[in-house]
């Protein structure tokens, strides 16, 4: 799934977990990308609306096959 993710697309999303850093993002699959909060728009006011299962659309940032890392930024409707 991860080859097929391209930087700078948007694609659908779960929210799977919240984390004080951020908010991990289930993009197909099983595959869990990261929306860091500095990649939430307003990430004070919106962090706290977001709950898990919850779905979202997400801009794909960055692919690091080696890694295994997926950065995402939450897509502002």
């Amino acid at each position: 799934m991860t080859s097929q993710l391209k930087e700078g697309e948007l694609v659908e999303g779960t929210i799977t977990k919240l984390a004080s850093f951020g908010v991990f993002v289930d993009v197909g699959e099983g595959v869990e990308g990261l929306v860091h909060v500095s990649e939430i728009p307003s990430h004070l006011a919106v962090i706290s609306g977001l709950e898990t299962g919850s779905p979202v659309t997400v801009r794909v940032l960055s692919v690091d096959q080696w890694q295994r890392r997926i950065a995402l930024r939450l897509h502002e409707v």
